[in-house]
This record gives C-alpha cells, structure tokens and sequence, in this order.
C-alpha cells in the first residue's frame, strides 16, 4: 500500500514523503502486531515527517531531515495563512500536536502500575495518524476522485489485528492461512522468542505431527525461513523477510 500512495504523491519532497511513509508504515505494522508501546514514538517521528510537509506547503522549503523542528513556528505561520486549505491550518495541525505531544509530555507513570494504557494510545494514534495522511492525499494528488476515494477507504477502513492471544492460546483470525503460513507468523509475532516444535505444532493447529514436520517444518528449515537448535525453532532474517513481504496483518472488517 505505501508504495501505491508514494506513487500518487509525487508533487510532495521525496525526503518529506519518504519520512512521512516509513515512519507510517512502521506504526501499520507494531500496531498489527499489537505492539503497542512503542505507538508514541512512532507518532512523534510521524509527526515531525509532517511539520516539514507544513513547513514546504508554506514556504516550498522546510527544515533538513537532521535538525530539529521549531513546531511553535511552524504553528504559528500555518494558522495565520488564509491560502492555505482550512484542514491544515486547524484539523491537521491541532491533531499533529497532539501526536507529537505523546512522545514528549505523554506520562502514564502517575496513573499507577495496574493501569495499562498503551494500547488506547496506540489506537488513537494509529487513527490520528491515518486521518492525517488521507488529508495529504485528499490535497496532494492527481487521481480521479473516484480513485483517491478507493485509496483513501484503504488507509481508513475499520480493521484488526490479525493474531489475537486469547488465555494463552494464539489465534490467527484469517481462516484460509496455510499452515506455513500460520508458523511463520506466530514465529513472527513473538520474534526473537523461539517455540518448541511441539508448541509451534499445538498453536499452528495442525492435525498431524509428523505430517507437520514433513511437510512445513522441513520446507521452512531447507528454504532457511527458520533455524533449529535443541528442538526449539527460531526465525531467521528470511523468514522475517519473507513474512512483511507477503502477509498482511490486518483483516478488514
């Protein structure tokens, strides 16, 4: 997908676009893995991605990649700008500072051990930051209307996580998955942690062991997708490859 939108998005600096679609793209992929911690620094990075796009559909310049921004600057010539359309100078840059306001002033110490908040912030930032990049598309690009519709129900569309822990168990909430491809996932989603093949068996749900180990242990361990050592499996740097190259870890709902 962020390919498809860099494509779409060729008026933009291709350092700002770049920063801007990385940064995104890691936050698609953590919160697909329900990673949730590391949302706030994600969206911060995100977030100074954008103040420089601000800062370039000001001035057609903007602050090197290198250096630090001067938000309150950036602010403040954005908001006095009649020309510029209403969704940046208020909706864009009040949810940007929100945004970037998680990383620097976000404390959840004070709220106590018990209370975990990452994952709520995790999914307003994951919304936020979407919102925020379907306006740049709405602005930016040189599709049919039609098109950029199609391409902005894509970023915005309702969806999940597609591996859900439930008491212990690992549920892949995609049906038509082949086993290879359910290993490499949950090897994937716990990485660097290793399984045991007789747990990774248990949890892909496969009916019958040795017919597991023949026919997708095997194929995984000759094609390098994963390492064995003491019985215990690993994924290797192919396998993790192999998985963000061809699984999507969100379902549409």
């Amino acid at each position: 997908m962020i390919a498809s939108i860099k494509s779409h998005l060729e008026s933009i600096p291709e350092e700002i676009l770049d920063k801007i679609l990385n940064e995104y793209q890691e936050l698609v992929n953590r919160f697909s893995m329900s990673d949730w911690g590391p949302a706030e620094l994600n969206g911060g990075r995100l977030a100074e991605g954008i103040y420089r796009y601000l800062e370039w559909k000001k001035s057609g310049s903007y602050t090197p990649i290198d250096s630090t921004i001067n938000r309150t600057t950036i602010n403040n010539s954005i908001k006095d700008d009649s020309g510029l359309p209403d969704s940046i100078r208020f909706q864009i840059r009040k949810i940007l500072d929100a945004l970037y306001d998680f990383r620097n002033k976000r404390d959840v110490a004070h709220l106590g051990s018990d209370i975990d908040v990452d994952e709520m912030d995790a999914r307003y930032i994951m919304r936020a930051s979407s919102w925020i990049l379907s306006e740049i598309i709405r602005s930016e690009t040189s599709l049919s209307a039609q098109d950029c519709q199609n391409l902005i129900d894509k970023i915005t569309i309702k969806s999940i996580p597609l591996v859900e822990e439930i008491e212990g168990d690992i549920v892949i909430l995609d049906p038509n998955l082949k086993a290879y491809d359910r290993t490499l996932i949950i090897l994937y989603h716990y990485y660097p942690e290793s399984f045991s093949i007789d747990n990774l068996f248990q949890q892909v749900g496969y009916s019958d062991k040795y017919m597991f180990n023949k026919s997708v242990i095997s194929k995984l361990q000759v094609e390098k997708r994963i390492h064995i050592k003491a019985q215990n499996v690993y994924l290797t740097r192919s396998g993790i490859s192999w998985v963000e190259k061809n699984i999507n870890f969100k379902i549409e709902v």
